[in-house]
C-alpha cells in the first residue's frame, strides 16, 4: 500500500466536504443518472467520505473501499443511511482480496 498517499488522504478527509460540495451539486444528476444503471454486486473504488453514496440507487449491494481509514469514518454515517447494503473496507484498489 502507498503509504504516502494514504497519509495524504488522511489529511485531507477532514476538509474534503468542502473542497468537493460545489462538484456534488453540479455534477449530482448526471451521477445520478450513471449510478442508475449500476447492476448485481458493485465495487466502488476510493469511497472518499462518501458524498457519492446520496445518488446510488436504493436496493444495491455495494462495497466501497478505500485506502484512507480517515476518509472511510466519515464515510461511515453516509454507508449506514444508504437504503441497501453497503459495506466500507479499508483496500488498496492494488491488492485486492
Amino acid at each position: 500500500m502507498d503509504l504516502v498517499a494514504q497519509a495524504k488522504w488522511d489529511r485531507t478527509s477532514r476538509t474534503y466536504e468542502l473542497l468537493t460540495w460545489g462538484e456534488d451539486r453540479r455534477f449530482g444528476p448526471a451521477k445520478q443518472r450513471l449510478f442508475a444503471k449500476m447492476e448485481g454486486r458493485c465495487l466502488m473504488v476510493a469511497a472518499g467520505t462518501g458524498t457519492d453514496f446520496q445518488f446510488f440507487p436504493p436496493g444495491k449491494t455495494i462495497t466501497a473501499i478505500d485506502i484512507s481509514p480517515g476518509m472511510l469514518e466519515r464515510a461511515r454515517n453516509r454507508a449506514e443511511a444508504y437504503r441497501g447494503s453497503l459495506t466500507l473496507r479499508f483496500m488498496d484498489v492494488q491488492a485486492l482480496e
